[in-house]
């Protein structure tokens, strides 16, 4: 039997390049998070977050998104990374969502995807640890990220009242393509 050339796709987990937060299906850990249930933490937190991988502490990060606005994560790419062929896994846990809230993933202005959430209640019910959990896993090609500057962008537009989503963990992995040729003898 004669196969020729044969590609073969390898599946991997793929190489962490940060998380931010404990996947822990809570919010513990970020900004207002230990806060006692109120009526009020959701309308403290800011329209637009720039947060630093590597240079801000976890509890930079809010609880909760909940403002029409853009909360960015800024990084730079590990030296051992030169030129990356294959797709990046951008994996969010959401800790809860309300008011059928729909961010925008944006990597480096360009868009990669949009998620409607639902709604469960938390925020305006003040679940400040969380509701009901929710992943939203995200491919895209590792050739939009540069060596420096990349910005991960979560944009919220039309927001209703109380609406948002509360985030656990946020992780970017980078998946390499890898193929295997084998060759007749």
């Amino acid at each position: 039997l004669a196969l020729g050339n044969v590609s073969v796709q390898i599946k991997q987990q793929g190489i962490t390049l940060w998380q931010l937060g404990k996947a822990d299906r809570t919010t513990q850990g970020f900004a207002m998070s230990e806060r006692k249930r109120n009526y009020k933490s959701f309308q403290e937190t800011p329209e637009n977050l720039d947060f630093y991988i590597g240079k801000n502490p976890t509890k930079a990060w809010y609880y909760a998104q909940t403002k029409n606005g853009s909360w960015n994560i800024h990084f730079d790419l590990p030296d051992t990374l030169r030129q990356l062929r294959g797709e990046c896994i951008l994996t969010l846990g959401i800790a809860g969502a309300t008011r059928n809230a729909a961010p925008e993933c944006l990597v480096n202005g360009t868009i990669v995807d949009k998620k409607a959430f639902g709604n469960d209640a938390s925020i305006y019910r003040s679940a400040m640890l969380g509701g009901y959990y929710q992943q939203w896993e995200i491919h895209f090609e590792a050739s939009l990220l540069r060596k420096q500057d990349n910005v991960v962008s979560f944009v919220m537009k039309n927001l209703k009242h109380r609406a948002g989503k509360m985030s656990y963990a946020i992780r970017l992995q980078y998946n390499p393509r890898q193929k295997l040729i084998f060759q007749d003898d």
